[in-house]
């Protein structure tokens, strides 16, 4: 609210059934704008405006955005600073140690980093920790749908270092095609849920327990 502006004088449109590549560095806003599209971000008042065929998003239904604009969030891995400020790697409770810990079938370790993670909602929330595991587990779903391919061709359908194959080929040992698109589709159900979509009640901690468990179960 009070940090530096992320967009300033963007004006563009996007007639319809055409594509439009954003590009930008790191911070630029490129993900802003596709959260605010979707109304994940609210824009605030006299700060512009979003329409959809000339239709303000903010007279547009939270709902109906999600469920008709698909939006892929890149996987968070390293940013523009150094690992443990990135991710928390050297730290228990993170969403790298989380999507580790589901990796190797620790459903103890798990229940303790969603717990902590349920306790801090504010410095975890349950976006953040559906995007990371969302973008894991579809990379476990391409990992799976191109079997028998040789290392360069995985690496590059799975958008990876050929270096890191290691890990998904371990995780493949706990992590079977059905249990991949079980829990890609638990992930969508509960982010539409964390939204309010089908959940008026139950807050995003209580949900990522739910969801955890439903995974690793």
């Amino acid at each position: 609210e009070n940090g530096p502006k992320i967009l300033e004088d963007v004006d563009f449109t996007v007639p319809a059934g055409s594509t439009l590549g954003i590009l930008g560095g790191t911070g630029s806003g490129k993900s802003t704008l596709m959260l605010l599209l979707d109304k994940l971000y609210e824009i605030p008042e006299g700060s512009g405006r979003i329409t959809i065929g000339g239709t303000d998003v903010r007279d547009i239904r939270a709902d109906y955005l999600r469920k008709n604009i698909a939006i892929v969030l890149q996987e968070p891995f390293l940013f523009s600073r150094s690992i443990q400020d990135n991710i928390g790697i050297a730290k228990d409770y993170s969403n790298f140690e989380l999507q580790n810990v589901i990796a190797k079938g620790n459903v103890e370790k798990a229940a303790r980093i969603v717990a902590h993670f349920a306790k801090n909602q504010k410095d975890n929330p349950i976006v953040l920790t559906i995007t990371s595991l969302y973008g894991f587990f579809s990379k476990m779903l391409i990992y799976w749908q191109y079997q028998g391919k040789d290392n360069a061709t995985l690496a590059a359908a799975m958008g990876c270092n050929p270096y890191f194959l290691r890990d998904y080929q371990d995780a493949a040992r706990t992590l079977s095609l059905p249990r991949v698109i079980n829990a890609i589709s638990l992930l969508r159900e509960y982010d539409l849920k964390s939204k309010g979509v089908g959940n008026v009640s139950t807050d995003g901690g209580a949900l990522l327990q739910e969801l955890v468990f439903k995974i690793m179960h």
